[in-house]
């Protein structure tokens, strides 16, 4: 593993791996089958330094039943933010297709930067670079605290909308406007409520 790599860790069938250095190339640095996928990201843009990043992947299984994985990574091990560019990986097991992402950089809670894009060209068995061009927050509407119309509840759009998808305990009107893709007791006539996975 090359200096200032991050070893992957394994969760719930995607594997996360950040570091704070300038060019890193994550998916060569781990075996991974010919059917899986495999993508570093390359975080640049005019922002802030940062300290870690939340992560909102949508995925399908081979079924076309659709998934999301939230995961909050750290870009570096020695604990300090970092300033951009800045390279994390994403790694699906087999049969995992992956379809888009939203991306925060953060310092702390503190949103400092945004992004979001498909996925949906990965090609399986060959390690994938994207760069990822993160806008700073600062005059976004999706992060300035107020409930704007087409918001579902403050600052989260959901699966219909460019803003975060909303969290447990945010109004909503099906599972793909949910983090955890769990929408509780939504109907025609009624927004559901979302809920954490267990």
């Amino acid at each position: 593993m090359s200096p200032g790599a991050c070893a992957p860790a394994i969760v719930l069938c995607l594997s996360l791996a950040a570091c704070g250095v300038e060019s890193a190339h994550l998916c060569e640095e781990v075996d991974f089958g010919a059917q899986e996928r495999c993508v570093t990201f390359h975080a640049t843009g005019e922002f802030d330094p940062v300290d870690n990043f939340q992560i909102d992947v949508q995925y399908q299984d081979p079924r076309d039943a659709t998934y999301r994985v939230t995961r909050i990574i750290s870009p570096s091990a020695d604990g300090y933010p970092h300033s951009p560019p800045i390279a994390f990986g994403l790694r699906f097991a087999q049969f995992q297709t992956p379809w888009n992402y939203r991306i925060v950089a953060r310092l702390g809670t503190l949103p400092i930067a945004y992004a979001e894009s498909g996925l949906n060209s990965v090609p399986q068995g060959v390690p994938s670079d994207r760069d990822v061009a993160l806008e700073t927050v600062l005059h976004n509407s999706c992060f300035d605290g107020v409930k704007e119309v087409g918001e579902l509840a403050t600052d989260c759009t959901g699966d219909d909308g460019s803003c975060p998808y909303c969290k447990p305990g945010d109004p909503c009107e099906h599972d793909g406007d949910c983090v955890d893709s769990t929408c509780f007791g939504a109907t025609f006539e009624k927004k559901g409520v979302c809920v954490a996975i267990q």
